[in-house]
Order: structure tokens, then sequence, then C-alpha cells
């Protein structure tokens, strides 16, 4: 009677064991499935997550650097800037008396340049100033339209013409006036320094 029961129990321990080594094989062996597809969800859930995370402003910056830019056009009425045109310098050269400066000659004539004709009407004042027979109220202005003349007793001591006034930038009636009285001061305080000297 106790075998049998000691029988009966061995039988349904066995069968316990065998049916737990059978759930236990059977979990193992769908274990590594489940558990690949559970990582295979997870990186594909993780990557889903990094990609809709990642900001991708600063690399289209970098394109938008690197790409090169059509330079805008340049009109083709567009005038060129204006080069200014260089002054040219004018020389002038000194009428003297007595180691004064009256006034300065800028235009050559026809056949003399301004240098000449300085050192002519220098020299020619100088004469006249010298030249006491030379009455000062024979000092006279003969105009003849684009030309006046300064003479002393019908002498020539200077012409002046439109293009000297024209380098003084100053009318031509003017400006013979005025080198006609500077001309005649001059001459004047000349003799009178002489005639100092004299006494």
């Amino acid at each position: 009677m106790r075998i049998t029961k000691t029988i009966k129990i061995f039988g349904q321990f066995l069968t316990v064991t065998i049916l737990s080594t059978l759930l236990i094989f059977s979990y193992s062996w769908l274990t590594p499935s489940v558990a690949q597809g559970n990582f295979t969800s997870d990186r594909q859930e993780n990557l889903n997550i990094s990609l809709k995370e990642t900001d991708y402003s600063s690399d289209l910056a970098i394109i938008a650097q690197t790409t090169p830019t059509t330079a805008p056009d340049t009109p083709k009425n567009q005038s060129k800037p204006e080069t200014e045109t260089p002054q040219i310098e004018v020389k002038e050269f000194p009428v003297v008396l007595d180691g004064k400066t009256l006034f300065t000659i800028k235009v050559g004539g026809m056949t003399t340049s301004a240098e000449q004709r300085a050192e002519v009407v220098t020299e020619e004042i100088k004469r006249i100033a010298k030249d006491y027979s030379i009455p000062l109220d024979s000092f006279a202005l003969e105009d003849f339209g684009e030309v006046i003349i300064i003479t002393a007793q019908d002498e020539i001591i200077l012409g002046l013409t439109n293009d000297d006034a024209k380098a003084a930038n100053q009318p031509l009636d003017e400006m013979a006036g005025q080198y006609f009285q500077t001309i005649k001061d001059a001459i004047v305080e000349y003799r009178e320094e002489r005639s100092r000297e004299s006494l």
C-alpha cells in the first residue's frame, strides 16, 4: 500500500519535472527572438527620436555660406566716374624795379615766352625810370579793344591782351588800369629815392 502510494507520488513528481523541463526549454527557445525583436524596436524608436530631435540649422547655414551667389549685374548704361582733369601749373615771371616786384607775367607773346616778356618789360621800366626827360604826365593807356597798351611819351612799355586778363582772372581794362598805376608809382618812388641820395 505504501509502495503503491510512493510510486504514485514519484510518478506525479516525475510528470511535474518533465513538464517543468519542457516549459523551461520552450521559454529559453522563445526568449532570444523576443529579446532581439524588442532590441530592434527600441533601436528603431531611438533612431527616429534622434532624427526628429536633430537640429539641421547649422548644416544649412554652412551650405548657405559655401554656396556661390551670382554677383549683381552692372547696369550697362551706368556711367563711369569722371576723372578730374589735372590742372596745369602756370608759371609766373616777375617784373621788377629796384628789387621790388611790381607784377607778374603769365602769358607769352606771339614770338616771346612769358619769361622773355617779363625781362623786356623790366628793362623798359628801368630805362624810363632813369630817364628824367620822360615826364610822368606823358604816361598813357591806349585801348584798342582786345589789346591795351601802356606808354610813356609814346614809347610802349607793355601791351596787355585778353589772354593776360584771362590768366589773371580779371577784366582786361581793370588789369591794365592797375598795371598802369603800379608802373607809374614805382617810377615816381624810384626817382624820388635817387633824388634824395644825390642831396
